[in-house]
């Protein structure tokens, strides 16, 4: 009998934890602001946080899996940016609330693309609440909350400067690809602004075996568009940002399965937001607002040119959303409340041919709109103890809109399928045992309501009969946290699970088929534990993770987790830098993914004849030195860099269809050995 999840998230939180984990070399919870209370987050971009400023520009990331390769248990899957997906601890990113700038995304497009592309260049600074999110995130997260930050004037400026810019030029031979980008910025009186342009062109790479990964180009562009003014009480903000990576891809791009062709993806990113927030926040008063749009469009076909297109399909996710908030401080600590929104939109439209009704056009789409209130604490209980609880109530309504295909009986209009609201709550401590020993737990319960589908899995002529539940999850974490002198040590253990998550299917067999007859539920738990060893000119760090999942009580394939899970298993990271003087630095890491039995997962023989083979294990090493003239007074940057030294032939933990390898699949394999080289310069 499959249990409760209520039962597992009691197993983990008495579970017995170990007392070593990756660390970083300053405390998390000083990041952002040294008087607020972020419980087991990770961060990325603040000066000190697991992994600095100075980390990201130190490991130059390309790309989201170059992003998070320190963090074990943030996994990766896919070797091109247009089908990489994000697992948090096992569970896939939309399942959590991601935001850019505050902006939720909606980007859910397609399941053989990836969900949310950004370039690594733009962003500031990477803020993770995985499994447990504070009520303020947004609605929705039943798995946390991803937030990226870009960056603006302000973290580029020397002080006293009013302008400034950086080129830049990178080389990677894998592939001959050549990026440049520019970056201008400025500020005068209370006004300042940030323009940032990147143009990345190159061939197919080929993998450690020496073979040409199939339709593995590059063609990718990333900008964005920063206007600032500071008053004396807060900061007004204006930007828009957008990627685009338009290449020939496979015909299911997460797979290179060349016997199926090549065929033409456009995926087009855009986030354009309007915000105010109080920066000195005393008293009661502090007020926020934000108001924003998102969309990713991914448009697919064989000519896109051509009068009538064999095949040819658009897909758009689109989020209106705003929030209104107010920051108080109180006698222990802090509490912010306020109301937010999103009226989120999935859009599908194909010319192709469809000969059961003889159309050559059809288009659909689906709309939530939520309304929330919300507000979360973050008290200072003693001087040893610190709590951060929060709650929000959800109102959520979903519609639908009928193709216009009057022989059919269909005139557009548009149909309210369902409402529903929803409580979701969070809590989590944190103690110190003594000057050298932190430990912490904490517990989410999360009302998600109505998931919208992916674009590309949209049919027109869903029926809409049954009652679609709302999904809901649960999550829970325990973990510690220790220093020793040069020594750093953290430790947690993990679970969340989700019920009633929704997963359509198009259904054209039966063609009219109720879009909702398939909901899944999921379970990922699991650990990490590590040690960070440090000195004043580098340090070492070791990293373990094991994470396990299942889809409906059952071990799972990456097909079946599709929306949900992945197979990953136990991982580990190994890093090291050093800087010899102010203008020399070296460093290096590995990653190490175990071997997966998947002897125990469930197939379909008629889909699946051979069963599944065991998800092989690989060793991925990694190298670089850059050098800053002492001349140029640390302005002028030569970086060479090698992946993947030892030339090997793997595929990341997290890439879709690993296990069945065996029955011809074809997985898309990651670059082989690759030199990369690469030149900045500030003026």
């Amino acid at each position: 009998m499959k249990p409760t999840a209520s039962h597992a998230l009691r197993v983990a939180l008495l579970s017995t934890v170990a007392t070593t984990a990756l660390a970083s070399m300053a405390h998390a919870q000083e990041i952002f602001d040294p008087n607020a209370i972020y419980l087991d987050t990770i961060y990325l971009g603040a000066d000190d946080a697991e992994v600095s400023a100075e980390d990201l520009e130190r490991d130059n990331p390309a790309d989201l899996a170059d992003l998070f390769k320190a963090q074990p248990a943030l996994t990766v899957g896919g070797s091109l940016p247009s089908t990489q997906k994000l697992y948090a601890r096992g569970v896939e990113e939309n399942n959590m609330v991601v935001t850019i700038d505050g902006s939720r995304q909606n980007n859910k497009v397609f399941h053989h693309s990836a969900t949310t592309v950004i370039d690594p260049d733009l962003l500031k600074a990477v803020r993770l609440d995985p499994g447990v999110a504070p009520a303020d995130a947004g609605p929705g997260g039943v798995a946390g909350s991803i937030a990226y930050e870009t960056k603006d004037a302000r973290d580029l400026l020397e002080e006293g400067d009013t302008f400034g810019g950086r080129v830049g030029l990178d080389f990677n031979s894998n592939g001959n690809t050549l990026s440049a980008h520019t970056t201008l910025y400025g500020a005068q009186g209370g006004f300042d602004f940030l323009v940032y342009g990147k143009r990345a062109k190159g061939d197919e790479f080929v993998d450690g075996n020496g073979d040409e990964v199939f339709a593995s180009s590059t063609n990718f562009t990333s900008g964005i568009a920063k206007i600032g003014y500071d008053t004396a009480e807060g900061r007004f903000e204006l930007s828009y940002e957008n990627v685009l990576d338009s290449a020939l891809r496979p015909h299911r791009a997460n797979f290179g399965d060349s016997s199926d062709g090549a065929r033409q993806y456009d995926y087009d990113r855009s986030n354009l937001v309007f915000s105010y927030k109080d920066q000195n926040v005393s008293g009661f008063w502090n007020p926020s607002f934000l108001i924003a749009k998102s969309e990713v469009e991914l448009a697919t076909g064989d000519n896109f040119a051509a009068a009538s297109p064999t095949l040819a399909y658009t897909g758009t996710n689109s989020s209106i959303n705003g929030k209104i908030s107010n920051e108080a401080e109180i006698g222990l600590g802090t509490v912010t409340f306020g109301v937010d929104f999103f009226n989120d939109k999935t859009y599908a439209a194909t010319m192709a041919p469809l000969p059961v009704v003889g159309l050559s056009f059809v288009d659909t789409d689906e709309r939530l709109k939520n309304t929330g209130i919300f507000a979360q604490a973050g008290l200072d209980l003693s001087d040893s103890t610190r709590l951060s609880v929060g709650g929000r109530y959800d109102w959520q309504k979903l519609e639908g809109t009928r193709p216009n295909l009057p022989a059919l009986g269909y005139n557009g209009e548009s149909v309210e399928i369902e409402e529903d609201s929803g409580f979701s709550g969070n809590i989590s401590i944190e103690h110190d045992v003594n000057e050298a020993v932190t430990v912490s737990a904490g517990y989410a319960k999360t009302w998600a309501g109505f998931n919208l589908p992916e674009a590309y899995v949209m049919s027109p002529f869903w029926a809409y009969d049954s009652p679609i539940p709302a999904a809901t999850g649960e999550s829970a974490f325990i973990g510690a946290t220790s220093g020793f002198g040069s020594w750093d040590f953290k430790a947690n253990a993990f679970i969340t699970s989700i019920d009633d998550a929704r997963f359509p299917l198009f259904g054209t067999a039966p063609f009219f088929r109720d879009g909702f007859d398939n909901t899944k539920s999921m379970e990922a738990k699991g650990f990490e534990l590590g040690a960070t060893y440090s000195w004043a000119d580098g340090f070492v760090s070791v990293g373990f993770s094991d994470v396990r999942s299942t889809v409906n009580g059952e071990d799972t394939s990456s097909y079946a987790g599709n929306y949900l899970t992945i197979p990953l298993g136990k991982q580990l990271n190994i890093q090291v830098a050093h800087q010899f003087n102010d203008t020399t630095s070296v460093g290096a890491d590995l990653q190490h993914g175990f071997e997966v039995d998947m002897s125990d997962v469930p197939y379909d023989p008629a889909d699946v004849p051979a069963g599944y083979n065991d998800i092989p294990s690989y060793t991925v090493a990694n190298a670089y030195v850059e050098h800053r003239p002492a001349r140029f007074d640390g302005k002028l940057a030569i970086r060479g860099q090698v992946n993947n030294l030892f030339d090997a032939q793997y595929y990341a933990r997290g890439t879709y269809g690993q296990e069945a390898t065996d029955n011809g699949f074809e997985v898309q394999a990651e670059p082989g050995r690759s030199f990369l080289f690469s030149v900045s310069m500030e003026f």
